[in-house]
């Protein structure tokens, strides 16, 4: 995707990008706060990959957004890092007449009939004006709540009429009830780095990138605090990989060695590979897996809450200027 023909122009942000929303703090460096301010555009909204998408060609709906004016002398640096993170085959370049010599760019969807969430675009078509709390995008996505609170309820199977003909059945149902929570939370943590950090980042990359996080840092020293865990009984936590024959152990923080790329997440994306790798690997840790699995859950969530707070106090900037 290529710069828009007119990177002076404002950009109205109306999905992830906007402010308030999960991915706007790439973005405040190069905004101007006095002369951003909320806005709408006509159109329609639809949902690919949880990502929001806006065809201008159906103008059925306001579009809810924020026109967002970079500071003088940053702009082609601020519309460099939307397209370093946004996925080329989703959008294009599209710029809107607000005025007759004003104009404000925008990224409109590309292939409106490939990949398009139905139920998501029903839901949108048939509704004109689109309260900010209800796209399910970003912040408010799915697994961002419903997923995580799904982790602490109890899985039933109805397994009345089936026999288990081999030994310790139930210490299998057991493993597999946390196999499939702990795979539910592997796809939250690479879904918020998918809209967090960057949409091109790789599963290795997304793991590593979030334990190398200040927040990160914050909401690991309260998962200590909350689980009563030492850095010492951390650090005798091994894992091994089964594919090549080598171990993992749990790396704490160490303020002496603030430059380590090391992690507590190295950890526990070790645990995801033995899993997802056919399951090889996991019997050494089921009897532990729940608990590590209340660990990620903890940490993934207040690193959540804190990025939402954090969005919601910068948007309150912007607001305030307005008033």
């Amino acid at each position: 995707m290529n710069l828009p023909k007119n990177t002076n122009l404002p950009f109205f942000a109306y999905g992830i990008f906007k402010p308030g929303q999960i991915a706007c703090k790439h973005l405040e460096p190069y905004i101007d706060l006095e002369k951003s301010a909320k806005h709408t555009i006509k159109g329609r909204l639809v949902i690919r990959d949880g990502l929001l998408l806006l065809d201008p060609k159906i103008k059925i709906q306001e579009i809810v957004g924020y026109k967002i004016q970079f500071v003088e002398g940053k702009e082609q640096e601020a519309y460099e890092q939307i397209m370093e993170k946004e996925p080329n085959n989703f959008y294009r370049w599209n710029e809107d007449k607000v005025a007759k010599h004003l104009g404000i760019n925008f990224l409109e969807l590309r292939s409106p009939r490939k990949g398009i969430d139905q139920e998501y675009k029903t839901s949108f078509i048939n509704t004109k004006k689109i309260k900010e709390e209800e796209y399910l995008i970003g912040f408010e996505d799915p697994f961002f709540s419903l997923g995580l609170d799904l982790l602490d309820e109890k899985l039933e199977f109805n397994t009345n009429n089936i026999e288990f003909n081999i030994p310790n059945a139930s210490l299998f149902r057991g493993l597999f009830k946390n196999q499939m929570k702990y795979l539910l939370l592997c796809t939250i943590v690479e879904r918020f780095a998918f809209m967090s950090i960057n949409f091109k980042i790789k599963p290795t990359e997304a793991w590593n990138t979030i334990g190398n996080m200040n927040a990160f840092r914050i909401s690991f020293n309260k998962m200590k605090k909350e689980f009563n865990l030492t850095d010492e009984i951390l650090e005798k936590r091994i894992i091994f990989s089964t594919n090549e024959i080598k171990s993992t152990k749990y790396s704490v923080f160490k303020s002496d060695n603030s430059e380590s790329k090391k992690n507590p997440m190295d950890f526990y994306y070790q645990i995801r590979n033995n899993i997802t790798h056919r399951g090889k690997g996991v019997g050494g840790i089921s009897n532990i897996l729940n608990q590590y699995t209340r660990e990620l859950k903890f940490l993934i969530r207040d690193l959540i809450d804190q990025e939402k707070q954090h969005a919601i106090n910068f948007k309150n900037k912007i607001d305030k200027h307005q008033e």
